[in-house]
């Protein structure tokens, strides 16, 4: 589970690959109301995201859909229903 603030809320969940150059990163991807969270399987290193850092979310297709998060750093995440998670994260930015 990840640490949550004072009236944070987990709105998603679910198995995600993160991107990091040629390798995929397995874990879990959360979506409260004011963060991304993803919590890799084999560290304790997550990546928080802040919804105020986002300048731009979307999807990208191809074999397998992905999200692109674009903030200080550029993040692509494998996650099912790729569409759907990119569409709440567009209403909470």
């Amino acid at each position: 589970m990840i640490n949550l603030e004072k009236n944070e809320l987990i709105l998603w969940k679910k198995k995600a690959n993160m991107k990091v150059k040629s390798v995929k990163i397995p874990g879990t991807l959360f979506v409260t109301n004011k963060k991304i969270v993803f919590k890799p399987m084999l560290t304790k290193n997550e990546i928080i995201i802040r919804f105020k850092e986002i300048r731009k979310s979307e999807v990208m297709k191809g074999l397998t859909k992905k999200i692109k998060i674009i903030s200080e750093k550029e993040y692509i995440f494998f996650v099912k229903e790729a569409e759907a998670v990119a569409r709440l994260i567009k209403t909470l930015i």
